[in-house]
């Protein structure tokens, strides 16, 4: 579904499929613009691609989030696109999707149309699920679920150590746990 070295994105990374009931699927990944981790590499997108024929032909890639690197900045990386559809009666075919910018923050878009267009800005749930001593958290991989109550859960892992950038250094004093975040208000 996503070919390396194309529209300007070195590799993309950390694919989730979402199947839609009218047969429609939304496919997510990073779009990486070069294929290094994180702190070390360069900007990282949320990009999509969509199938209307249950996957035998995809549309073009789209980016659905992405930041600039400031002048003389550090390159600001997105990561772990999760979505989650909901099917109750009330919110049939919203997409709530989940990502982190730079591996700390917790970021929430949701488009009301199955993923046809997407908010300009994410909403930042971070303060509501990330705790203070985690200094790296990641959403995903995969897609979330809505349960029959209605509660949505995702899976997740999170690192606490000296310094963020531990995670990625092999040796380095950290811990990487699992964890599931879950909100019983829709997202």
């Amino acid at each position: 579904v996503f070919v390396y070295g194309t529209l300007g994105y070195a590799c993309f990374r950390i694919p989730s499929l979402l199947v839609l009931p009218n047969g429609r699927r939304l496919a997510f990944a990073e779009g990486r613009k070069n294929c290094l981790e994180g702190p070390f590499g360069d900007t990282i997108n949320i990009v999509m691609r969509v199938s209307l024929d249950s996957g035998n032909t995809w549309g073009p890639v789209r980016m659905v989030y992405g930041e600039k690197t400031p002048p003389g900045g550090t390159p600001v990386w997105m990561s772990g696109p999760l979505p989650v559809l909901l099917h109750d009666e009330h919110h049939k075919d919203q997409v709530v999707l989940l990502f982190t910018r730079g591996n700390h923050d917790v970021l929430l878009l949701r488009s009301l149309d199955g993923g046809d267009t997407w908010p300009s800005h994410p909403a930042d749930i971070t303060e509501q699920v990330v705790p203070d001593s985690w200094n790296f958290v990641a959403t995903g991989p995969a897609a979330g679920v809505q349960l029959p109550s209605g509660r949505l859960v995702v899976c997740c892992d999170h690192a606490t150590g000296s310094t963020p950038d531990v995670r990625h250094i092999v040796g380095a004093n950290t811990s990487i746990r699992s964890h599931a975040m879950f909100s019983d208000d829709y997202g």
